[in-house]
């Protein structure tokens, strides 16, 4: 099966779904982090300024490195050529046990070209307006807005 496997510290099988919701959350990082860096390709979507996209990041990496530090994933080989397509080499390199792996990880996310971001941003944009995550983004980040 090509399928993304990952195991538990326990050695149980996790469904790829299990590193899906870091993957999500790592997609909806992405896509804030160049609407707040004012990338036009990617600022029409949902309507958000530079800074209130800003502003929704807080909540978001809250969830993403409770996520990482709670989730149970392993990071295998593979995920070094996945990384490249899906845009998942920095959270990946988060999450990775081995060291080797882990700055291998992180080599390709600190030189991954912003072009490939911006596309990964762009498919993200036809659906994060309307899933539930970002009205909740948005509700968290509201007590911090109302204190400035």
């Amino acid at each position: 099966m090509a399928g993304l496997f990952l195991y538990s510290c326990s050695t149980k099988q996790i469904s790829s779904s299990g590193l899906s919701k870091v993957e999500k959350l790592d997609d909806v990082a992405n896509f804030l982090t160049l609407v707040s860096d004012g990338e036009k390709e990617v600022t029409e979507a949902c309507g958000l300024s530079a800074a209130e996209a800003l502003t929704l990041m807080q909540p978001l990496h809250a969830r993403l490195d409770e996520e990482i530090q709670t989730g149970k994933y392993l990071i295998i080989d593979k995920h070094l050529i996945d990384c490249e397509v899906n845009c998942h080499c920095g959270v990946y390199s988060d999450i990775a046990q081995n060291s080797q792996l882990k700055d291998d990880l992180y080599k390709k996310a600190s030189t991954f070209p912003r072009k490939k971001l911006i596309a990964c941003a762009q498919r993200t944009s036809q659906w994060v307006c309307k899933d539930p995550l970002f009205d909740a983004l948005k509700r968290e980040a509201e007590p911090a807005s109302d204190a400035l």
